[in-house]
């Protein structure tokens, strides 16, 4: 907490994955005197791993990319770049196309994890489960993809 601020734990929702499992917890930061808390960031844990973004499609591109945080030295997107440029054609063409439907699916989960979070706002847990659901298979979809 802050002085003028407090800080949120958003419910923590537990979701299978084959045979482990995924927690994804957002946190709010509500200014005193506001109403209305702001995502501020999650904290997606999967396996011996845990991430923590400003949104849930940055958590889990990290999470299932195994990209580095943030801080990571200056000098990464240099050897990152002279890494990629060595990959012949072929391999970065592929390497694109999973990027994309990555893209893709980490999107759908983050569409899905909003609208579980307005059902769960309007108390219409039949929808949260359904949400919930969805998001878990897009998110086997990402397991498969590593």
């Amino acid at each position: 907490n802050q002085q003028g601020s407090e800080v949120i734990q958003g419910t923590l929702l537990v979701i299978p994955i084959e045979e482990a499992l995924l927690y994804v917890r957002p946190l709010y930061l509500r200014a005193s005197g506001g109403r209305i808390p702001e995502l501020k960031q999650v904290v997606v844990a999967y396996q011996n791993q845990i991430v923590m973004e400003a949104n849930l499609d940055l958590a889990l591109k990290r999470l299932f990319s195994g990209s580095e945080p943030a801080d990571f030295p200056a000098t990464a997107p240099t050897i990152l770049a002279e890494t990629e440029s060595n990959l012949d054609t072929q391999t970065a063409s592929v390497n694109s196309s999973d990027a994309s439907r990555s893209g893709m699916l980490t999107q759908q989960a983050q569409d899905y994890y909003d609208q579980a979070l307005r059902a769960q706002r309007d108390g219409d847990w039949a929808q949260y489960g359904v949400e919930i659901e969805r998001l878990g298979n897009i998110l086997e979809q990402l397991r498969g993809e590593q």
